[in-house]
């Protein structure tokens, strides 16, 4: 736990990094020894997540020199609890939705807005909103099906055959790199610990956008100021609009999978905005 929260320290930092000390100083007996169990394996994964490019690929490369030892292990990588590389790939798609879901709770409960709310109204607020977006993810299998090769393929992201493609950077259509992003975790095991760097990127970013104007949204509806983006008319009171940014944080919608070298970290021009529904629209939706 201490060494993925060291490595996790690495996003901040600019030089002399966590990552590149161990692309220099991890040789390749201890290597051996770490690829082979899961808390060396996520260690590392952290590692890669955090660092630049740069190291990043460094350290990829190592894992690449050792697949031959990978490939020799009977264990298929999944825990006990799953049987197939289905359900293995299904439980991992579910982790980063539940992921995004806690960063937006944390964000929410630990502002001002929630903490110092004036009679509990703001509280009220982002307490609702938590609890229909938990119920529309838990209705959806939080799309677990993201990553499932067996559904229909209208609801995953890979082949039949379980092949994923990067979908380039987060503002154009296709990756750059001509085929060369591609990957199949259910080929190999060696292949499932390199597709956990694979992001899903939001192209309207969750920190910077989605949630900021989720404190807008919820700022207008306790003055009252609540325009209808159905009817397109101002009311006196309203709900937010939680199907527009579920949709945003958690779908296809908004979610694009990449590769590390097409994981653009730094600011996206796509913008979020304040989506709330009067009550009349809003019981016309059910």
């Amino acid at each position: 736990m201490c060494l993925k929260k060291l490595a996790a320290l690495d996003k901040d930092k600019t030089e002399r990094t966590l990552g590149d000390v161990m692309c220099e100083h991890l040789n390749d007996e201890a290597f051996n020894v770490w690829i082979l169990t899961n808390r060396g394996c996520f260690f590392l994964l952290k590692l890669i997540e955090n660092n630049e490019e740069n190291i990043a690929n460094k350290l990829i490369k190592k894992i690449k020199m050792h697949s031959s030892l990978i490939k020799q292990q009977t264990s298929e990588g999944l825990e006990l609890s799953e049987k197939t590389k289905e359900q293995s790939m299904c439980k991992r798609a579910k982790e980063r939705m539940r992921g995004y879901y806690y960063k937006t709770k944390t964000a929410l409960k630990s502002s001002d807005f929630y903490v110092h709310s004036k009679n509990g109204q703001g509280k009220q607020l982002i307490d609702q909103f938590l609890i229909e977006l938990q119920k529309k993810l838990e209705s959806n299998s939080y799309n677990g099906s993201y990553f499932n090769r067996k559904v229909h393929s209208d609801y995953r992201l890979c082949s039949d055959s379980g092949l994923f493609q990067c979908g380039g950077l987060w503002n154009i259509d296709k990756c750059s790199y001509n085929g060369e992003h591609v990957i199949n975790p259910y080929r190999s095991r060696e292949e499932r610990i390199i597709f956990q760097t694979w992001n899903l990127d939001h192209k309207i970013e969750l920190s910077r956008s989605i949630i900021p104007s989720i404190f807008k949204a919820f700022e207008a509806l306790q003055l009252g100021n609540c325009f209808c983006i159905n009817c397109e008319e101002n009311h006196s009171v309203g709900n937010i609009d939680t199907d527009r940014y579920y949709l945003q944080i958690f779908t296809r919608d908004n979610l694009k999978l990449v590769h590390i070298v097409c994981h653009y970290k730094g600011k996206h021009d796509a913008t979020s905005d304040v989506y709330t529904v009067c009550k009349a629209c809003s019981k016309q939706r059910f």
